[in-house]
């Protein structure tokens, strides 16, 4: 246990103190909690020339019926074709800036572009947006802050595990051999979590969405 007990808490001394929470953040994080979201349709696909191809079949009849006819024939992402495109309201600041950014620019009834996420490609059809909830700002700024921070530090740990994996080398005199030190320090890899993980605990804020 202690093998990646440790391991972590090093990182985390490492980094504690360039951890920083500007401003902007909080309000980034505020936006993306309680702001307003969109609400889509979405069908994802792992092949850029069946996307078009789907894509212009919904531009020619674009009802929510079709579309969502269409993600159960075609979508690769099980939850989603299952309801027929349905997926989570889109926030804003939450890691997929293109996908964010298509979305808020569609009208209800408005189908996007096909939008390039890695290697897949998502078309979108919006069917409006979200109320923003209505909530004092100072009253969730250490909740947000929290989360913030959080973030920011698994990110920073995962940042330096890699700078260490790619400098630290053990060289054993006796046996004259010399190895990457990534052995070494894989415990930590495998102790810290992914930088879009979500935290294990967080304060209880008030309700969110």
């Amino acid at each position: 246990q202690d093998e990646f007990v440790w391991p972590t808490v090093a990182l985390k001394k490492m980094v504690a103190a360039t951890v920083k929470v500007t401003d902007e953040d909080l309000q980034k994080g505020f936006e993306a909690n309680y702001g307003e979201r969109v609400r889509c349709r979405a069908i994802v696909f792992n092949n850029q020339r069946r996307a078009r191809e789907v894509w212009e079949q919904a531009r020619r009849n674009t009802t929510l019926e079709q579309f969502g006819q269409l993600a159960e024939l075609y979508s690769i992402d099980p939850s989603s074709r299952a309801l027929k495109g349905e997926i989570p309201p889109i926030a804003k600041h939450s890691g997929r800036p293109l996908v964010e950014e298509e979305a808020f620019r569609l009208a209800p009834g408005e189908l996007s572009s096909v939008i390039q996420v890695d290697d897949k490609w998502v078309v979108l059809l919006c069917e409006g947006r979200t109320k923003p909830v209505q909530v004092n700002y100072e009253e969730v700024k250490q909740y947000i802050y929290t989360e913030v921070f959080e973030k920011k530090q698994r990110m920073m740990m995962s940042n330096a595990y890699s700078e260490l994996q790619e400098k630290a080398q053990i060289d054993n005199i006796l046996a004259g051999t010399s190895q990457s030190g990534s052995e070494k320090v894989g415990a930590a890899a495998a102790a810290v979590p992914a930088p879009n993980a979500q935290p294990a605990s967080r304060p209880q804020g008030p309700p969110r969405r």
